[in-house]
């Protein structure tokens, strides 16, 4: 019921973003789940979930060129970066993937005082990308320490 619930979510956002060929896959792959047919699930996850990544990595070229379009040439507020990983956590923790990469895309932009702040984002981005959602959590609580 979990794995329908979630399929008829990507299914349903997909759709409202314009991916239709993505949209549809969904929706066969809900259906399968209604009707039983999980031989239909197990052929066709893997295929669903390479093009939702390709839809996924479409999304953040298109981003990265409109962020450097306004890239910022100065240090973020520490304030203002707490806020970020702040709601950063809180939509990665809410699977809110797709506005957790809009905030990861807007802290890349930032110039940092240590470098291993921006390999950190850097990361999160990577964890976020493959859904390893407990290692973006992770750092971005490690990040939410660092004393400035």
């Amino acid at each position: 019921e979990g794995y329908r619930i979630d399929i008829h979510a990507l299914k349903s956002t997909s759709m409202s973003i314009g991916a239709k060929e993505l949209s549809e896959r969904c929706r066969e792959l809900e259906n399968a789940c209604k009707n039983g047919n999980y031989d239909v699930i197990q052929y066709n996850h893997n295929s669903t979930m390479t093009l939702y990544n390709k839809v996924l990595d479409e999304i953040k070229e298109y981003l990265r060129i409109v962020i450097k379009n306004n890239q910022k040439d100065e240090y973020i507020k520490i304030d203002d970066f707490k806020s970020k990983l702040i709601l950063l956590r809180e939509y990665t923790e809410q699977y809110m993937i797709i506005d957790a990469e809009n905030i990861v895309a807007e802290l890349i932009n930032y110039k940092y005082k240590y470098q291993s702040i921006e390999k950190q984002i850097h990361e999160i981005e990577l964890n976020l990308g493959a859904f390893e959602i407990d290692d973006a959590i992770e750092k971005i609580e490690r990040l939410l320490k660092i004393k400035w």
